[in-house]
């Protein structure tokens, strides 16, 4: 006969192996969950890096000049937005802060309007937008 309170060996077991086994199931998801997490990183990374490497300037036979006007207080995300919106580049703004963040103009932008097309490598875009623009070109005058 149980007293009130006094566990039964076989209750006991029965406990022990329900945690045992929660404690399995639950290291199994977290394990899992872990493992995507990972997969969709590297997927994510790796579509962003040949993103970055294998970037081409359109080519057209006659590329249209744009007027881009660059402010004092604009980011390089503000920079890499207008150029995608003024169809100059053709990626994400992702791989654009990636190949600025590595090139030799990083945070050199300069204010100021400059003439762009979409023939243009990012480096040349982003060496034309860190140089800066002579008084000839800001007047128009070629004397």
């Amino acid at each position: 006969m149980k007293m009130p309170g006094e566990i039964n060996k076989r209750d006991h077991i029965g406990y022990t192996t329900f945690v045992v086994t929660a404690r399995i199931v639950i290291g199994v998801l977290i394990a899992m969950l872990f493992i995507f997490v990972v997969i969709f990183l590297s997927r994510k990374a790796f579509s962003l890096g040949y993103e970055v490497a294998s970037y081409e300037p359109e080519v057209i036979e006659e590329p249209e000049d744009k007027a881009v006007a660059i402010t004092v207080d604009m980011s390089v995300r503000d920079v890499g937005n207008l150029l995608i919106e003024s169809g100059i580049i053709d990626e994400s703004i992702e791989a654009f802060l990636i190949q600025e963040r590595l090139s030799d103009y990083h945070d050199q932008f300069l204010p100021g309007v400059y003439m762009l097309n979409s023939t243009m490598s990012i480096d040349d875009i982003l060496e034309t937008i860190s140089t800066p623009v002579s008084e000839e070109e800001e007047t128009g005058n070629d004397n």
